[in-house]
């Protein structure tokens, strides 16, 4: 059989593929077969992240909100010894467990005939004039077009392009799960989320606590280039703030540590290469994650959109070179951010003297880029508008 298109990995990026890919298709009366590989038993189980998805991310799919742990109206952003609060009166975004998320795209694609190979890893990817051979662990499959969310460290680029990426613009993260009582983090946190800017808390990088029902995901992130530069252990440095920052030991104490967990980001100035041949990448495959905040979803999200979007149109028979159109437009929407996101990581959370200080204007520019409200060019002219 030959699939219509192959989607290697299903996390956000790749499950926001396979669902536009049909929604547009069928629109154009089109159905295409689908086939949806990943290297997990359960999708999602094993994906580590903060978990913030933004309002714009949740229009996306139009998800059910009551199915998030907490629903998000604001950021609490402190730097040095300055709190800043920015409270936008509105659901911005909402907390999740990622392996929710991924039971509720699932739960999207059910009314669809979409195969699905679970516990296979990709080994190699050829190209036959207008077909795409697949080959995995247990089986080689073909596709008309593939579409690479395989995340940061992707397979399939490595493939392709033979390089990884550098040690400069590459994030590591590591994050505690703390159980607390839910009516201790509804007096607490409320429905903020909290970032942790400066020397003091999160050197070239920044601390994070996002309150969900019954737990608090608490983590610091930071280029790896920096952590091994200065043999920073990032679990032990989370321990070591709540027990020497008073303001964190006080939202903290009595918290009981369910889980500990690491992963990468990519912190990327540039996007791409997006498009080879018949195959595309999106989410952090496409290296699409924002350097200033490490967010991925929300970009996971919409660059699955824009592919699905592309390959009905390929389908449908918009000619040669139509999958070009993908890397236009995703180019357009986040080149720009991109650039002027590596900008501010290295103008503010850079530990040295000559850094910018946050103020309150500076803050609510970065509350606006968090929550995925305006973009970085558009937060930028309105706070100093």
């Amino acid at each position: 059989m030959v699939y219509d298109i192959i989607i290697v990995g299903a996390g956000p990026a790749g499950l926001s593929s396979a669902i536009f890919s049909i929604y547009f298709s069928k629109k154009l009366g089109y159905y295409p077969s689908v086939l949806i590989i990943d290297k997990d038993e359960v999708p999602g189980l094993y994906k580590p992240c903060g978990g913030m998805v933004s309002f714009e991310g949740l229009k996306v799919l139009g998800l059910d909100k009551r199915a998030f742990d907490r629903l998000i109206y604001g950021v609490k952003i402190f730097y040095r010894s300055y709190g800043f609060s920015v409270d936008f009166g509105d659901v911005i975004a909402g907390n999740i467990r990622r392996e929710i998320l991924a039971k509720m795209m699932l739960k999207l694609l059910d009314k669809f005939n979409v195969d699905i190979e679970l516990g296979s890893r990709v080994r190699n990817i050829k190209f036959e004039n207008d077909k795409v051979l697949v080959k995995t662990n247990n089986n080689v499959f073909k596709a008309k077009y593939v579409i690479a969310a395989d995340g940061v460290f992707s397979t399939i680029r490595r493939i392709i392009y033979g390089n990884d990426i550098s040690d400069d613009y590459l994030g590591l993260a590591a994050q505690l799960w703390i159980e607390m009582d839910h009516e201790h983090i509804d007096s607490i946190f409320g429905n903020f989320n909290y970032f942790y800017y400066g020397v003091e808390y999160a050197p070239f990088g920044y601390v994070w606590i996002f309150p969900h029902k019954d737990f608090v995901k608490f983590g610091y992130g930071a280029p790896k280039s920096y952590i091994i530069r200065h043999g920073i252990n990032l679990e032990k440095h989370l321990e070591k703030l709540i027990k020497c920052r008073t303001n964190l030991r006080k939202r903290l104490k009595n918290g009981n540590i369910i889980r500990r967990e690491g992963f990468a980001v990519p912190l990327t100035r540039t996007i791409g290469p997006l498009v080879y041949r018949r195959l595309l990448f999106v989410g952090d495959a496409a290296r699409l994650a924002n350097p200033l905040t490490g967010e991925g979803i929300h970009t996971a999200l919409m660059s699955g959109k824009i592919a699905g979007w592309t390959l009905s149109k390929c389908l449908s028979g918009s000619g040669k070179g139509c999958t070009k159109i993908y890397e236009r437009i995703v180019k357009q929407m986040y080149w720009l951010n991109q650039r002027l996101s590596r900008l501010i990581v290295d103008m503010y959370l850079r530990p040295r003297k000559t850094r910018v200080k946050l103020d309150k204007r500076r803050v609510k520019i970065l509350a606006n880029i968090l929550t995925h409200r305006k973009n970085v060019l558009e937060s930028i002219l309105s706070g100093y508008s």
